[in-house]
């Protein structure tokens, strides 16, 4: 599911307003005015983002502006009709907003109502801290999926969360070996690869080795990654390119929404990076620090992002 290419249309205009006010400063009043006008008009319609699916599914599914107040009044005013809420707590592809306020809104809504909040933690899973996004936001979803760090490399996805959600998977909480027997009435769940011995086994150790390591390997994880970002942003402020690098937790990537910055001349930054042996991730150019990755690693990472800039500003992309 997606929002209407309308919607997509009013943040378009509102990063050109935006721009535009940076860039002539009496505009300033006028842009924030026609911008609060943009974010109060929001609509929740779904369409389909792909061939295949129908119109019925788009039309039981709300697409909601994320970190927008209005959405919470759409979600208030839905309470009743809505069975969950499905956030990605930090959205991979716009790490830059990271609205705890608006998360903690929401729980409070979704708990009053008896509606499942459920935190995508497939890239913030683990990486934040230990417990994730919601360990350092200090909210507890009623589900979560897990996947990346957790399979230690391996195809593995994991669904955690309250039993009154869960037992609907395994039919409740049972003892092997005598009388007792599940309770719940299950749904359907299956999959090719659930429960993949190889998978566990690697999950297993994986899980241990954070276990072992504590909360200190994300913090440590995470200070190189704000060094990094900070050399960055130093260098692009101090040679007038308009990029600007943000992070959560050991994930960085380029803030689009706060950089001026062409498609094109993204493009042809990834193909200085992998010239120079970075690769990256697509569409934001994002990458994640691990601690695999050496001092060495990390200043090849800085001199391969500068001097693609550098080579890209000279030819006037940025």
């Amino acid at each position: 599911m997606r929002a209407p290419l309308s919607e997509y249309a009013k943040k378009a205009a509102n990063r050109v307003l935006t721009r535009q006010a940076e860039a002539r400063p009496w505009l300033t009043p006028l842009s924030r005015a026609v911008q609060a006008i943009l974010s109060s008009r929001h609509s929740p319609r779904a369409v389909a983002a792909a061939l295949g699916v129908s119109k019925a599914t788009a039309q039981e599914t709300l697409v909601l502006d994320y970190g927008n107040p209005q959405s919470l009044k759409i979600i208030e005013a839905q309470r009743k009709q809505l069975a969950a809420v499905l956030v990605e707590p930090v959205q991979s592809r716009c790490p830059e907003n990271q609205p705890e306020a608006f998360l903690q809104q929401l729980r409070d809504i979704t708990r009053s109502a008896g509606t499942a909040l459920i935190f995508d933690e497939m890239v913030t899973g683990f990486r934040i801290h230990p417990g994730g996004a919601q360990a350092h936001f200090g909210i507890q979803a009623d589900l979560a999926t897990y996947s990346k760090i957790a399979g230690g490399g391996l195809p593995l996805s994991v669904i955690a969360g309250r039993s009154r959600w869960m037992d609907r998977i395994d039919g409740g909480i049972w003892q092997f070996g005598d009388d007792s027997a599940p309770q719940v009435q299950t749904t359907f769940f299956a999959g090719t690869f659930c429960k993949h011995p190889l998978s566990l086994a690697t999950a297993k150790a994986m899980l241990q080795h954070l276990k072992n390591q504590g909360p200190a390997l994300q913090m440590e994880l995470n200070q190189k990654t704000v060094a990094l970002v900070q050399r960055l942003n130093d260098w692009m402020s101090s040679h007038q390119i308009p990029i600007q690098f943000t992070q959560f937790g050991s994930f960085f990537a380029i803030a689009l929404s706060k950089s001026r910055a062409s498609p094109e001349a993204l493009n042809l930054l990834s193909y200085h990076l992998l010239n120079r042996g970075i690769h990256l991730r697509g569409g934001d150019k994002g990458g994640f620090l691990s601690t695999a990755h050496s001092d060495a690693d990390i200043e090849a990472i800085f001199v391969a992002f500068t001097q693609g800039a550098k080579a890209l500003h000279q030819a006037n992309y940025f």
